[in-house]
């Protein structure tokens, strides 16, 4: 893959210091939902981009700028406002409804069973949020617990199944205990009003496909479907309705495999590439901020150092870990 690719995906990642003004909330819009799974990642990408501090960050979400939602393939990001219903709708039918699907088969677990208990947790968490523990103990025996079998297939109650449909449904939120997103302990409270995810699944796939080769393109319909957990047809039809250009630039790209395409918005497409390369070079050789020192020795001349520091710089760069967060 050549450096002005990874270049433009530097400029579009806003790595350039173009989004050092902008909030937490406008830097995850222009460039991607922050994958999550209780570390620091959503703390030092949104910082790389603004410079905002962690307080800052966890002063957003729980002002609800921001926030971490299960969302693409059911994985957990840190989402802006903007994208909450997308997010949710976008979580439906992922690992919830599995693990739902397994207890029903192999639990005795009902949909009747389920809903009931549902509603009791919108209800218990209406005015204050709760953790599970203390979910339990309100709910008393409306919480079954599932025996040696649900213990051994790793769902030893029902409250997770309740917990994780109302989640993806919008109806409650789980909030970190101490404010922070680089922990896992959680409680629930009620979301009023809940987010709208009344998106078909058309709808869903070109909403995703827009905001995916925004922030990661020229990417292919391949990298599009493994991001949003699409099938192979819905991405190529929602990519179809989007009209997107294809693009020389991908074509390098070592890890495309033969015969497929690499899209990018048309937008985009019209841009000139080469600003992009031409803006990291300047800030490459302005700002130590922007390139690592180079691993060469110190005969080496100054085009090779800038080189090698480019390299370090963006060599991980691609439409898959852009998407990953």
């Amino acid at each position: 893959m050549n450096d002005d690719l990874r270049a433009w995906w530097w400029v579009r990642q806003g790595l350039d210091g173009s989004l050092a003004k902008a909030g937490p909330a406008e830097a995850l819009e222009q460039t991607g939902w922050c994958r999550s799974v209780g570390g620091a990642g959503p703390y030092l990408s949104i910082f790389a981009r603004t410079g905002a501090s962690r307080e800052r960050i966890d002063a957003d979400a729980k002002a609800l700028q921001l926030h971490e939602l299960p969302s693409a393939r059911g994985c957990t990001y840190v989402v802006p406002a903007s994208d909450f219903g997308i997010a949710l709708r976008a979580s439906q039918g992922g690992g919830d409804d599995a693990t739902i699907a397994m207890a029903r088969k192999f639990l005795g677990v009902t949909d009747k069973e389920i809903d009931k208990l549902s509603r009791d947790v919108v209800d218990a968490v209406s005015k204050k949020p709760l953790d599970p523990r203390e979910l339990k103990d309100a709910l008393g025996e409306r919480v079954r617990n599932l025996g040696a079998e649900g213990k051994k297939r790793g769902t030893t109650t029902t409250l997770p199944l309740a917990l994780g449909k109302l989640q993806t449904a919008g109806a409650i939120r789980r909030v970190p205990v101490n404010g922070r997103l680089d922990q896992q302990r959680y409680a629930y409270i009620a979301w009023k009003p809940a987010p709208k995810t009344d998106f078909s699944e058309e709808q869903l796939a070109i909403e995703l496909a827009r905001r995916f080769f925004r922030w990661a393109g020229p990417a292919t319909q391949a990298q599009f479907s493994w991001w949003s957990g699409l099938g192979a047809r819905v991405a190529k039809a929602a990519i179809e309705k989007l009209k997107l250009a294809g693009s020389n630039m991908a074509s390098s790209c070592r890890k495309t495999k033969r015969g497929s395409r690499s899209s990018v918005l048309r937008k985009d497409r019209s841009t000139r590439w080469w600003r992009a390369s031409t803006t990291f070079r300047t800030c490459a050789a302005r700002s130590p901020s922007c390139s690592t020192r180079s691993t060469r020795s110190s005969r080496s001349t100054p085009r090779r150092r800038w080189k090698t520091s480019a390299r370090s710089t963006i060599s991980r760069i691609t439409p898959s870990s852009i998407a990953a967060g």
